[in-house]
């Protein structure tokens, strides 16, 4: 495009905005609201991800130990664990451990009520260095000469897995759908302006402008409409996240909130970068039918 049909272009895009000041308004407020409902759904997705890494990360498996295993073999069992790929960290935890730990809990009658007997096996604690390794890993522990059994909450680790799948799967439908909204939306309000100016569109084909010299100043003005409101959600976002934050962090302290400088610098990125894609989308299609002239 050359420099001197720029001059032109990008102020009629300004001049329309403010030509069509309450319809400008409408479609800003509409793209601030979608995006900012893009935004919490974006921010939810993206905590519970780092909620349920930090869950993931935390599951261990618990190795028991036969009886016949001593405790002079106790080091060799440790090297063998801690030698199996996908192994990031092994922990001993001793019968005696074990004890001390429930006497600690439940008190010395724990300990007179057992008849001075320890019943509990030598243990190790394994961590997996993924969480998708944990199964399989458990699995070959299992068959390992001198394991008693293992555990690590097959069922509550399956289930923790399907319900960020189902997560992210929702979070993600619902940010699509939210987009298209947006794009009709904006559509319709740059449909309302072209049909404003139908005439003249139609008065420019007939000098010989071409389609993408009639096309420029509305493609603007979406870009402009779209950025305007996602910068909206932005700054409602960012006063909004840290108190959000706090108070979650405070009702339920088992879930983990990411840090504020984790989420929204990236986040903002997409959504100002988003706004302003939505708004040429819209923009486009809205100018199809007045350009058949």
């Amino acid at each position: 495009m050359k420099l001197e049909s720029m001059r032109y272009i990008v102020p009629d895009a300004f001049h329309s905005l403010q030509r069509n000041g309450w319809m400008s308004f409408a479609a800003i407020t509409t793209m601030a609201i979608t995006l900012l409902l893009c935004g919490v759904f974006g921010i939810l997705l993206f905590n519970v991800n780092y909620a349920a890494g930090n869950l993931e990360s935390d599951v261990e498996i618990a190795v028991f130990l036969e009886d016949t295993v001593t405790a002079e073999d106790l080091p060799q069992m440790k090297t063998t664990l801690a030698g199996l790929p996908g192994v990031s960290e092994v922990t001993a935890i001793t019968k005696d451990d074990a004890m001390d730990f429930m006497v600690e809990r439940y008190g010395e009658t724990l300990f007179a009520a057992l008849g001075g007997v320890n019943p509990f096996p030598d243990c190790y604690s394994v961590k997996a260095e993924t969480p998708e390794q944990i199964d399989g890993l458990a699995s070959k522990i299992a068959t390992l000469p001198g394991v008693l059994k293992v555990n690590y909450g097959k069922e509550t680790v399956d289930k923790l897995f399907a319900f960020t799948d189902v997560v992210r799967s929702i979070g993600l439908w619902v940010m699509v759908l939210l987009a298209v909204g947006a794009v009709v939306l904006v559509g319709m309000t740059i449909r309302l302006t072209v049909y404003a100016r139908r005439k003249e569109v139609q008065l420019m084909k007939y000098v010989g402008a071409t389609d993408w010299f009639i096309r420029w100043p509305f493609i603007i003005e979406g870009a402009l409409l779209g950025m305007f409101g996602a910068v909206i959600a932005v700054v409602v976002l960012f006063f909004s996240y840290g108190k959000v934050s706090d108070y979650i962090d405070s009702a339920i302290g088992f879930f983990p909130m990411a840090a504020m400088s984790g989420v929204l610098p990236m986040l903002s990125l997409y959504l100002i970068a988003g706004g302003a894609l939505l708004g040429i989308v819209g923009s486009v299609f809205s100018l199809i039918r007045f350009l058949k002239v």
